[in-house]
């Protein structure tokens, strides 16, 4: 058999501002993972894959409230 060895780690940051005509928030992500595969039988080259990978994400989304009854809403991802 092969054997896995993986760790992973994601945090999170946002934050919200609210008044009487605008509501909005946005935010911040971060995703790390590597991952391995070994070989059991102590060969010369004992790792047979290896991976890592990074991810990253920035949002921000708003409103506006023009009446009481009517807002705009408008977002941003990436």
């Amino acid at each position: 058999g092969v054997f896995f060895n993986g760790t992973s780690f994601s945090q999170e940051f946002n934050g919200t501002y609210d008044s009487d005509r605008v509501k909005a928030t946005g935010g911040v992500y971060y995703f790390f993972e590597r991952s391995r595969f070994l070989s059991p039988l102590g060969l010369s080259q004992p790792e047979l894959s290896k991976q890592d990978t990074n991810s990253y994400a920035a949002y921000a989304q708003g409103t506006f409230k023009i009446t009481d009854q009517f807002g705009i809403t408008g977002g941003i991802r990436y």
